[in-house]
């Protein structure tokens, strides 16, 4: 089956403005990617177009916190990408510790962790470049960067960047 998406994107609704700040920063990349606050539509089957679009991307980014792992869906969704053999990217947002069953599920998976590290918008786009593959990527421009910053600060992740320690 061909990729329609290079990402898809799996949070919980508690943790949608994170999920906003994350597509934003894969938007200016140039990458396409599933988010369903985005795509899914009135009369929709929920499940349905949830699991056509894990089966149909590139790369399945976890945004990894204390609502992902009490959430069903978000479960569910990284079930079924666990069990399609698709490449996952965890990405820590919060202080919460994988415990029990998400912790089982997530194993040995390198996960993106937010301290105090300048530059989580490069190292995101790095990260999805060398998953998926490419050489190079598209460089954040120094607007991008301000726009994406000021986006980050609003939702609290200002302060906070990423650490490729898991």
């Amino acid at each position: 089956m061909e990729n329609k998406y290079d990402i898809y994107i799996c949070y919980s609704r508690k943790d949608l403005d994170y999920a906003h700040a994350i597509t934003r920063i894969i938007e200016s990349g140039g990458y396409s990617y599933f988010f369903d606050y985005n795509g899914i539509y009135s009369g929709d089957d929920f499940a349905m177009r949830i699991n056509d679009a894990i089966e149909r991307c590139a790369l399945f980014v976890f945004l990894l916190s204390e609502n992902t792992t009490q959430s069903r869906w978000s479960l569910t969704e990284l079930s079924t990408a666990i069990g399609l053999g698709k490449t996952i990217l965890p990405i820590q947002i919060d202080d919460s510790s994988a415990e029990g069953r998400i912790k089982f599920m997530l194993g040995e998976y390198q996960r993106l962790k937010y301290v105090n590290l300048p530059g989580f918008e490069n190292k995101l786009l790095e990260r999805i470049a060398s998953i998926l593959g490419e050489n190079d990527y598209e460089t954040i421009t120094a607007e991008q960067r301000k726009k994406i910053s000021q986006l980050l600060r609003s939702v609290g992740m200002g302060q906070k960047t990423m650490s490729l320690n898991s």
